[in-house]
């Protein structure tokens, strides 16, 4: 025998005896001098078994007793096998499998007695779930009593008698008390496990009644657990994929549903778990056992809680649907500068009948593909009202098709041309003609879909065009005169109206600008020239086309007049500019030329031109008179006075007697001119017997500031000079007369008696001529 040999069967020798001094697995025999021989004997071979155990030593063998305290017929408690812990035997008349390797170690829900152990017992279950949960409890324990107590409350299960019996094999009360207090408790867990009912649970479905793609589950179970879940024709949302770890009864996780084919046919979603559910930690009826062969005690070593599972399943209660409805609407219907129509359109999807909204289906990465018609209608002036259909009376205008993309795009479709004034609304329908048939197949069947006329976001407007024409009133302006203007407005449309039916205001704005001489002869400009200065500036409202004179216009700024001091020209400028309209996107800014010669004038002062009397009697009195035109000015007055001079007898050369020394006395008043055109009489030059020249001088007094001669007349023109006649003698009496011609008073009466008669006689034949050629009658000579 080897030395490894010896000492084995050495050890195997010290292990037993002190197993017959401590173990209770002698049945409890008195030790005689056979009995002593006989354990000898048993030594032996243990030795030799534990000989081969140590050249190929187990980790599970026995190696050592553990805790315990001792009892009535040895060691009561544990042992401890390398590997594993504690453990605690089930069959105590048999021998402690020291140093021995384990044939079977299994997990089993019933231990049947083994036999030749005495007062031993099957084990049901209940019994075995009573076992593991003192051993898994408490087993594992260093402390002697809770080790002692362990083994008498495990005994307890397995002997006749229960606990009385196993409580016999030691004779501590405290082991005894806490034993009998596992005991209790192990009978208390088997008992209500006995009465439950094993744990279930199913997968509960719902769908979005709004789109059936979408929906959630919910895994309801009779204890709380969790697992994992696999889908069938859907995705989970929180994984993207059909499949989710760590579902949780009672909580709710968003699904979308995945159509097994395209083809529009319904289909449901189904779930179930993989591996099953676990949830709740129960004790089971399950305890692990080390077999070391016959003849040897079984150790047991507790299982502990395991988590209770089971299996959860669950299918949509009703099918769910894959056609949907595709529909658009405006983001911005709009028109463009030069009066092309467009409407940028978003698609999207909206519910049927039944309320469900299911989304727009996908292909090769992209969406199946809808086409729409888009068409615009002429409105009016007025806001169109919204109505389901097209009225009868709609005015298209120009159509175009768009094929959608799929939802969250946008497309824009244009309506070209030249489109005048006015609102226009964008109608939208299906195409059915234009839509793939692979999209048809999707849809409800006769699918049809048309919005509102007159939505007020498919309605834009063409704002009005205006056309300004204006005409001053006169050419020529008095210094400080007012110079008013006439300006009309028209458009090639309609005329707009708000939202209440009223039509719109449209402001235009005139202004009155000082043109200084400085500047030269005004020329049509878009910009206002350096030293122009506006004067005033007048408004006027139209609700319609019209003409309207500023005479009766709102001034809002400055006064409609011309400079008093200074001249030059006047100019009206008319605009209707955006930043005064009411409703500024209903009307395109204009703004007329400034200086166009319809619509400037000139500063002037009137023109005088004057008349001397001619043909004076010879001594008699003598007048000038001079005639105005043209403006007055606006302000402060304007006068005319004259001067006369006398020709020298001889005098040939008029031009030059306007002197002082030839000056005659003249009312110097001078005449104030009221009224253009206007005669005004100079005073008179009394006992004229020589030409009289003329000189008017026309003075405008302004209000503040010296009076300034604009006008002084020619010296010596033929108009203004006064002629006297020559004299005439008085004729001698008629008895005179006749006396130098030899005749008589009776006489001279009777000739003039006899050329009286004559000129009856003619005047009747006259007369009579007369009514024969209104009778039709030729008169005949005779």
């Amino acid at each position: 025998m080897s030395r490894r040999a010896q000492a084995a069967v050495e050890t195997g020798r010290k292990l037993w005896w002190g197993i017959a001094r401590h173990h209770p697995h002698t049945g409890g025999r008195p030790r005689g001098r056979g009995g002593s021989r006989a354990l000898v004997a048993v030594g032996v071979a243990v030795a030799a078994f534990v000989t081969a155990v140590a050249i190929a030593p187990e980790a599970s063998a026995v190696s050592s007793s553990g805790p315990g305290v001792q009892g009535t017929y040895g060691h009561i408690g544990a042992s401890v096998a390398p590997g594993v812990g504690n453990v605690y035997c089930i069959d105590s008349s048999l021998d402690i499998p020291f140093g021995r390797g384990v044939v079977t170690d299994t997990v089993v829900s019933s231990l049947p007695a083994r036999p030749g152990v005495s007062r031993a017992v099957d084990a049901d279950r209940d019994a075995v779930r009573g076992v593991n949960f003192i051993v898994s409890t408490w087993g594992s324990t260093g402390d002697p009593v809770t080790a002692a107590a362990v083994g008498i409350a495990t005994m307890s299960f397995l002997k006749t008698g229960g606990f009385d019996t196993a409580a016999s094999y030691v004779g501590r009360d405290d082991v005894i008390r806490l034993a009998r207090s596992m005991y209790d408790q192990a009978r208390a867990v088997a008992a209500a496990a006995a009465g439950a009912t094993a744990p279930s649970g199913t997968v509960v479905l719902t769908v979005d009644p709004s789109d059936n793609s979408l929906g959630s589950l919910r895994v309801d179970a009779t204890v709380p657990a969790s697992g994992t879940l696999t889908l069938t024709h859907g995705t989970f949302v929180e994984s993207g994929t059909d499949t989710l770890a760590g579902v949780r009864t009672g909580v709710d996780y968003p699904i979308v549903g995945v159509p097994p084919a395209a083809d529009g046919a319904p289909y449901r979603i189904g779930a179930a778990s993989v591996g099953g559910f676990t949830g709740g930690r129960i004790w089971p009826d399950r305890i692990r056992v080390l077999d070391y062969g016959g003849g040897f005690q079984r150790m047991i070593v507790g299982v502990g809680q395991v988590p209770s599972s089971f299996p959860v399943r669950g299918e949509d209660q009703h099918e769910r649907t894959t056609t949907f409805q595709p529909v658009l609407t405006s983001r911005t219907a709009m028109v463009s500068p030069d009066g092309t129509l467009s409407d940028t359109l978003a698609f999207a999807t909206a519910p049927d009948e039944n309320r469900v909204n299911n989304p727009w289906p996908r292909r090769d990465g992209g969406y199946h593909p809808v086409s729409f018609t888009v068409t615009a209608y002429a409105a009016g002036g007025s806001a169109p009202a919204e109505t389901p259909d097209v009225p009868e009376d709609a005015q298209p205008v120009g159509a175009a098709a768009v094929l959608a993309a799929g939802p969250g795009t946008s497309q824009t479709v244009v309506i070209p041309g030249t489109h005048a004034q006015g609102r226009y609304t964008f109608v939208a329908s299906y195409d059915e003609a234009g839509t793939p048939p692979e999209t048809r197949a999707l849809l409800p069947a006769d699918y049809a879909w048309s919005h509102a006329y007159g939505m007020a976001s498919e309605t834009t407007t063409v704002p009005m065009r205006v056309t300004l024409s204006s005409k001053i009133l006169s050419d020529s302006i008095g210094p400080g005169g007012r110079g008013d203007d006439t300006v009309s407005v028209d458009t090639d449309g309609p005329w707009l109206s708000d939202a209440d039916g009223r039509p719109i205001e449209i402001i235009a704005l005139g202004a009155y600008i000082h043109l200084p001489p400085s500047l030269g002869t005004p020329v049509p400009t878009d910009a206002l020239p350096d030293g122009a200065e506006i004067r005033g500036i007048v408004k006027a409202v139209f609700t319609s086309a019209g003409t309207q004179q500023t005479t009766s216009l709102e001034v809002l700024s400055g006064e409609i007049s011309a400079p008093e001091v200074g001249d030059g020209s006047m100019t009206w400028q008319w605009s209707v500019p955006a930043e005064a309209q009411s409703s500024p996107e209903l009307v395109i800014p204009i703004t007329e030329r400034l200086g166009l010669p319809e619509q400037t004038q000139r500063i002037a002062l009137p023109t005088v031109t004057t008349k001397a009397q001619t043909g004076v009697p010879w001594g008699g009195s003598a007048t000038d008179t001079a005639l105005v035109t043209g403006p007055l000015p606006g302000r402060g007055t304007v006068a005319v006075r004259w001067e006369a001079f006398r020709a020298p007898d001889g005098a040939t050369d008029l031009t030059t007697v306007c002197t002082a020394d030839n000056r005659l006395p003249l009312d110097g008043t001078p005449v104030t001119v009221t009224a253009s055109p206007g005669e005004y009489a100079s005073p008179a030059v009394g006992d004229v017997r020589f030409p009289v020249v003329w000189q008017e001088i026309v003075t405008w007094i302004p209000t503040s500031g010296a009076p300034v001669d604009f006008h002084r007349g020619e010296c010596g023109i033929a108009d203004e000079v006064s002629t006297p006649l020559p004299p005439v003698a008085s004729p001698p009496p008629v008895s005179a007369q006749l006396a130098a011609t030899g005749g008589s008073a009776p006489v001279a009466a009777l000739c003039f008696a006899a050329g009286l008669g004559l000129t009856g006689v003619l005047a009747l034949l006259l007369a009579r001529a007369r009514r024969r050629r209104r009778a039709g009658r030729t008169p005949v000579a005779r």
